[in-house]
């Protein structure tokens, strides 16, 4: 997969290999008996396209203080609605088996669509009939077949919502009163402690939707073995003379 700035789409779009539609956006399945990894199962899209947006819909960040007698708690939530990202790393560890989906590899299932193949001049030909070919998903599918995500033509499937709702920052701090300092050579005594990425909630797959594989450059949307997001704690003391 790789992004894309093209007239016409949305800034940081995803473009990569995935399956055939037809017009109504069904997925076409091969009704074609000599196709030897693939009757039963999605055709590949021979163009590449356009899967997505990495740039979000909208970002906002809510944050609340509260405060009582020296005590101050300060809460960060930060959300981003929106934008999609290409998880290739579940895509190799699908192709290599050690995925947890890849438990079930070898399941009976029959892929939603309409069926249809492409004939010998290269022309699709669908005859727009709800499949119904009951095949397993199996090694083929996921190495040598077109359900192959990571060298193959199934990019389609590893996209993947890349929203998410974080608590980005929580600090307490606590000020000592004057009584207690009037007699040192501060004027103010403060103490705080403040965690970070305490908390997130995500329908995506991967460690974090939160990372790019081309770090702090335009090629956002991209997940390849990237290092996880990390929390963090620190302890401050702050004092004024």
């Amino acid at each position: 997969a790789s992004i894309r700035a093209v007239e016409g789409l949305p800034y940081a779009t995803i473009f990569g290999r995935g399956f055939l539609h037809d017009d109504k956006g069904n997925v076409v399945i091969s009704n074609d008996s000599t196709d030897t990894y693939g009757f039963g199962f999605p055709l590949a899209d021979p163009e590449e396209k356009a899967l997505g947006s990495a740039t979000p819909d909208w970002t906002m960040g809510l944050r609340n203080t509260f405060s009582y007698e020296g005590i101050t708690l300060s809460v960060l939530l930060d959300i981003k609605h929106g934008g999609v990202l290409w998880n290739g790393t579940r895509a190799v560890m699908d192709y290599f088996g050690t995925s947890k989906e890849m438990e079930n590899r070898g399941e009976k299932k029959v892929f939603a669509g309409v069926t249809g193949h492409i004939d010998s001049t290269g022309k699709v030909v669908i005859d727009g009939q709800p499949n119904t070919k009951e095949v397993t998903a199996d090694q083929l599918w996921y190495v040598a077949g077109r359900g192959n995500g990571f060298s193959g033509s199934n990019n389609e499937d590893y996209i993947e919502d890349a929203g998410w709702t974080r608590l980005r920052e929580v600090t307490l701090s606590y000020r000592f009163p004057k009584s207690l300092t009037e007699s040192t050579p501060f004027s103010n005594v403060e103490v705080s402690v403040t965690g970070r990425n305490l908390w997130l909630s995500t329908n995506y797959k991967g460690v974090d939707p939160e990372t790019s594989l081309a770090g702090a450059s335009n090629a956002q949307g991209l997940d390849y073995f990237n290092m996880p997001g990390t929390k963090s704690y620190t302890f401050a003391l702050r004092v004024n003379f």
